[in-house]
């Protein structure tokens, strides 16, 4: 658990990067489509070897949780999680 100055300096960088993200109209693999996206625009840059997690599909998995994912940058975002009841 992050103290209160921890929290501070995630924080910035959590803002930070999510205003470069929209400024550069650049976004995380939220779905599927946002990754062929990237995909296709990135060209012979894409590493195929590299494993991506794509969060709607994993959503359907987390039974018994509620999920949402949250971006901070072009290409990571935290996946939240909660137990329902």
């Amino acid at each position: 658990m992050l103290n209160s100055h921890g929290f501070d300096l995630w924080a910035a960088e959590y803002g930070r990067s999510v205003r470069e993200a929209d400024r550069k109209r650049e976004y995380p693999f939220a779905d599927r489509e946002s990754l062929e996206a990237c995909q296709m625009a990135s060209g012979n840059l894409w590493d195929d070897k590299e494993f991506c997690i794509v969060f709607s599909e994993l959503r359907g998995t987390l039974t018994g949780y509620a999920a949402a994912f949250h971006p901070f940058s072009a290409c990571a975002g935290v996946i939240e999680t909660s137990r329902t009841q």
